[in-house]
């Protein structure tokens, strides 16, 4: 793919997320989202029932979820583009399994959440309920791909040895064009 049609499909993206938060926006308030007066202390509010357990809450969130990760994806992608060259296919590999990688551990979690609120105990795990130790310890472990990738790749997609000589040839060149000043 050529970065003029990456570039369309991720502001396309954009336009898709912004209509999802419009419908979120504009989408009739679940009953028991807000407060209401507490039956003994008039000054102060009670939260309802949980929302998380409606359709229309969980699935506008997950799928929220799943869009900014997407977004998140999408920039590291037009990032790794060169000026005019097209994107490397070991990198564009790469970010693709980790991004992907992190929609599935998003997905799990989430599962792993809506089962939570519908079991009437929760299992732990290391000391956090099931859904939260997953959260920490599966998607909080993903972005090492990514930081994997820039130190591993470095010379090869981020900043070869011929960019580090053209840039070390321009700082000359330009600490010669001003008197010897850094």
């Amino acid at each position: 793919m050529k970065k003029d049609a990456f570039i369309k499909l991720f502001f396309g993206w954009l336009i898709l997320f912004g209509l999802l938060i419009l419908l979120i926006w504009f989408s009739p308030l679940p009953e028991g989202a807000t407060g209401s007066s507490h039956p003994v202390y008039s000054s102060m509010f009670k939260s309802g029932p949980s929302v998380a357990l409606q359709a229309h809450s969980k699935y506008m969130a997950y799928f929220f979820g799943l869009g900014i990760t997407c977004i998140f994806g999408l920039a590291l992608f037009l990032g790794a583009w060169k000026n005019g060259q097209r994107l490397d296919p070991g990198l564009g590999r790469w970010l693709l399994a980790g991004m992907l990688l992190y929609m599935l551990a998003f997905t799990l979690t989430v599962g792993l959440y809506w089962q939570d609120l519908a079991r009437e105990t929760t299992p732990y795990v290391l000391g956090f309920p099931l859904p939260t130790a997953f959260m920490l310890f599966g998607i909080g472990s993903v972005p090492i791909i990514f930081t994997l990738i820039y130190i591993l790749g470095f010379d090869k997609w981020i900043l070869t040895p011929e960019e580090q000589k053209r840039f070390e040839e321009l700082i000359r060149a330009k600490r010669e064009n001003e008197g010897g000043l850094s």
